[in-house]
């Protein structure tokens, strides 16, 4: 008995050593696929605003908030990959692993298809103010070719969006990040070559939706590359087992379908609500909010594979240590980062841009409070997504977010984007701020019971 259980405290020892290595990892590379990113934000899109404009800018915003809602055609089946996929490699089973496979990428494809014979006579057709309000009154020239080329782009990465939740699963996502920011630099290249000839609104459309597609598909070729047994057994393919993914996917799809409706839609609605000028302020307020949850959340991304893997090893210690790791690190630099942005934001916006943009004391005091709270709710549900619960947890997200999505024609329309800012703060504070940890905190004392 006694060997039988060093046997195992020596197997948790290694396994432990490798998430570790895999996480610092997954935290080195993000950083330099954090700093291509910035390097397009605050290098590529000042460029890209002054050469078509506020008008153009705001456009684009628009176009990109519009389609953006197509991504929800994911059906979430990326994220219902990941657990299961992260058990099945832990031991080693890869005819399991080949049947998730073929599972989750099978139904994307089918929607891929259907959805672009549907989306693209559509979309040419349909009256621009329709689709986009006030923008379209703008008199923005290639509109109608921008939301076209926007449309494509975002139907053409379903089917490879399941590559990034396979490299979760795994714990690769240092290669995810690698090929990230090699995208991110063509990305910025690209973008200043097109500002530097004065192209069009939907050259810059294309860059932004096109590049990191083709990143994507870069990605994907290398995990197949390492792991050919994926595309064997296609005719065992079973469909019932993508109706199994996809009901856990449907309820995940919080995950991929919050950003559309918290991020995306606010801004579509100032766009099609509130004046050019307020409209295209908020947008920029969104992307200076968006850039430090986007590398805070890449840092916190790696332990939902590695959370999944120790559970499934039954390595519950190994789990709780890194939890409370994660809970008050991540805390800690949320609140540091938006305490700069209520105090500085409109001078971090004026060394960006290059010229200033009117704010407000509200506005930057409620996106900054936003940061912490977001980052709050989403370390708690990586943690409990990686414990097993991916559907209670994406039912809580997806719930705020829906609540926030219905109030928010209310909030544009009485405070514009101030109002915006608070009513995204106020979704966290009264449900999932409080309602996520409790979930994680009674999972793990039911497993260590």
């Amino acid at each position: 008995m006694s060997s039988l259980v060093r046997a195992i405290k020596d197997t948790h020892a290694a396994s432990r050593q490798r998430l570790e290595r895999r996480t610092v990892l997954a935290w080195a590379t993000s950083l330099v696929s954090k700093v291509g990113t910035f390097a397009t934000q605050f290098v590529a899109v000042p460029m890209v605003y002054r050469t078509i404009g506020q008008s153009g800018y705001a456009a684009y915003a628009a176009v990109t908030s519009a389609v953006a809602v197509l991504s929800a055609l994911n059906l979430g089946i990326g994220g219902s990959l990941v657990t299961p996929v992260a058990q099945a490699a832990a031991f080693g089973d890869k005819r399991k692993e080949a049947e998730l496979f073929r599972a989750g990428v099978m139904p994307l494809a089918v929607i891929c298809l259907v959805a672009l014979l549907i989306m693209l006579p559509a979309v040419t057709m349909v009256p621009l103010t329709w689709l986009l309000g006030e923008v379209a009154r703008a008199n923005v020239g290639h509109l109608r070719s921008a939301l076209v080329v926007a449309c494509v782009a975002t139907l053409a990465s379903l089917p490879v969006s399941i590559v990034g939740n396979l490299r979760q699963a795994y714990q690769e996502m240092h290669i995810t990040n690698l090929v990230g920011a090699a995208g991110g630099f063509v990305l910025c290249v690209a973008l200043v070559a097109a500002a530097r000839a004065g192209a069009g609104l939907p050259v810059f459309v294309a860059c932004f939706a096109g590049i990191p597609v083709a990143a994507s598909l870069l990605n994907g070729g290398f995990l197949l590359a390492g792991r050919r047994y994926l595309l064997s057994g296609w005719r065992e393919y079973d469909v019932r087992q993508s109706v199994a993914l996809t009901g856990d996917g449907v309820r995940f799809l919080a995950a991929s379908f919050t950003s559309v409706l918290l991020y995306q839609w606010p801004v579509y609605l100032m766009a099609r609500n509130r004046p050019t000028v307020e409209s295209a302020a908020f947008a920029v307020s969104m992307q200076l909010i968006l850039l430090p949850i986007s590398f805070i959340f890449g840092v916190l991304q790696p332990f939902w594979g590695a959370t999944a893997e120790a559970a499934a090893r039954g390595d519950l210690g190994w789990v709780k240590k890194q939890t409370n790791r994660v809970k008050w690190g991540g805390a800690a630099i949320a609140l540091a980062v938006g305490t700069v942005i209520a105090v500085w934001g409109e001078r971090l916006i004026l060394v960006w841009l290059g010229r200033k943009v009117e704010f407000g004391w509200s506005l930057r005091l409620f996106a900054g409070a936003y940061l912490l709270l977001a980052t709050w709710e989403y370390l708690h549900f990586v943690l409990s997504l990686g414990a097993g619960r991916i559907r209670e947890a994406s039912t809580m997200v997806f719930a705020r977010s829906a609540v926030f999505a219905a109030v928010a024609p209310l909030l544009v329309s009485w405070g514009g984007g101030a109002a915006a800012w608070l009513g995204l703060g106020c979704s966290v504070a009264s449900y999932t701020a409080w309602r996520l940890p409790r979930l994680l905190a009674g999972t793990l004392s039911r497993v260590s019971r």
